[in-house]
């Protein structure tokens, strides 16, 4: 993660990092009983949360429904994504 340390991904800035080679990924998190998805970008050295230009709270999609419907706007060429839908086991 050289260089890459501490760095964020912009919400208005994920069109043009999805074209410059960098991937999308949606964590599972479980909110007040609510399933929600964090995006992040990935690189090959790292991990990237990305953030609403306007608010700087984390981009946060609501429903399963949604991350598709990003995913597909996003990277259209894709085919698919991989939504999960079970928290990983702690431990």
């Amino acid at each position: 993660m050289t260089g890459d340390h501490g760095k964020v991904l912009l919400s208005h800035g994920v069109r043009h990092f999805v074209d410059q080679g960098g991937t999308l990924e949606y964590e599972l998190r479980v909110i007040d009983g609510q399933k929600c998805w964090f995006l992040y970008g990935l690189t090959e050295t790292a991990r990237l949360q990305v953030y609403l230009q306007r608010t700087g709270e984390p981009k946060i999609l609501r429903n399963a429904n949604a991350v598709l419907n990003y995913h597909e706007s996003m990277c259209p060429d894709d085919g698919g994504v991989f939504i999960t839908f079970s928290e990983k086991p702690k431990g």
